[in-house]
C-alpha cells in the first residue's frame, strides 16, 4: 500500500522533516530534480503499518515540508489452550506473570497457562524522498534508519535510538543515536555525532569543524588535505582510528579504547 506522492509547492532546494518510528527512510537527492517528491507505503495490504501510512500527515509551509507518520499499532499474540488471538488492545481478567523476556510473556490467565506476546507485525514503513541538491533532511525516529544517496544534501541532522544512518556526500552532519551506526562517505564542512555504542565512521572529510563522542562503539575518520581546524574524538572504551590528521589540531580521548 502506497501514498499518493507528494510533490512539493517549492520549487528548488527544500527541508524536509521526517518523524517516523520504524521502517526505513531513503532519501534521494537528484541534480534533476526542480521539487521534492515523499512516498509512503508499505508492502503490506492490510493491518497496523498500513493504517499508519494511511494517517500519515504531510504539509508544507515556506519550503518546510514536514512528514509525520504515527506509530502503529501493537498486535498482541495471545495464546491459551492451544488456540491462537490477534488483537489489539488490552487482556482483561485475572493475569499475573510468571516469566519470559523480551516482548514475550509466559502468563496465567483466568487460571489458565498461556503465552501472550506484544510486537510490531508486518512489513516495514518505506518512505521515500527524492530532493534537489543543497536540500536539507532531518529524521527523528525510534527505530527507523535512513539511507541518503546521489548529490550533495546541505544538511543532515537525524535522531534515532536503534536505526542507522548512511549518507554518501552531505556538506554538514548531525548525528545522534544510542545504538545505531552512522556513516557518511563524504562530509564537505561540519561534522557532530554522538552515540552510545553505535559505530561511527567518515570516509572523507573536508570541513573545518569535527566532533565525535561516543561511549563503547568505534570512531573511525579520514581527514583531507584541505581539511582545517580541529578534530575531536573522544570515547569511553570504543577504539579511535583518525588519519590523514598530521596538518590539523586532533584530540582524542579514550578510557579503556584503543587510538590509532
Amino acid at each position: 500500500m502506497r501514498n499518493e506522492p507528494y510533490i512539493a509547492q517549492t520549487s528548488g532546494p527544500v527541508a524536509v522533516f521526517v518523524t517516523s518510528h520504524t521502517g526505513q527512510v531513503n532519501v534521494t537527492v537528484d541534480p534533476r530534480a526542480t521539487r521534492a517528491r515523499i512516498v509512503v507505503g508499505t508492502p503490506d495490504t492490510t493491518g497496523a503499518n498500513v493504517e499508519a501510512v494511511q494517517d500519515t500527515t504531510i504539509t508544507e509551509v515556506n519550503g518546510l515540508v514536514q512528514v509525520a507518520v504515527p506509530q502503529p499499532a501493537r498486535t498482541n499474540v495471545f495464546s491459551s489452550s492451544g488456540s491462537v488471538y490477534n488483537f489489539h488492545g488490552n487482556v482483561t481478567g485475572s493475569v499475573f506473570s510468571v516469566g519470559g523476556s523480551g516482548n514475550s510473556n509466559y502468563l496465567f490467565h483466568n487460571g489458565v497457562p498461556t503465552h501472550f506476546a506484544s510486537t510490531e507485525a508486518g512489513s516495514p514503513i518505506t518512505v521515500d524522498v527524492i530532493v534537489p541538491t543543497s536540500s536539507n533532511i532531518q529524521l527523528f525516529t525510534t527505530s527507523a534508519s535512513l539511507h541518503a544517496t546521489g548529490g550533495v544534501l546541505e544538511v543532515l541532522e537525524a535522531r534515532t535510538e536503534s536505526g542507522s544512518i548512511f549518507a554518501t556526500h552531505v556538506a554538514e552532519l548531525r548525528a545522534f543515536t544510542v545504538s545505531g551506526a552512522i556513516h557518511a562517505d563524504r562530509v564537505d564542512r561540519r561534522v557532530e555525532i554522538d552515540s552510545t555504542s553505535g559505530a561511527m565512521s567518515i570516509g572523507a572529510w573536508h570541513g573545518s569543524s569535527f566532533r565525535a563522542r561516543n561511549v563503547s562503539g568505534p570512531v573511525t575518520a579520514r581527514a583531507m588535505p584541505e581539511a582545517s581546524g580541529r578534530m575531536s574524538a573522544t570515547t569511553v572504551s570504543g577504539d579511535i582510528d583518525i588519519t590523514g590528521a598530521d596538518h590539523l589540531a586532533v584530540g582524542t580521548r579514550t578510557v579503556s579504547g584503543r587510538i590509532r
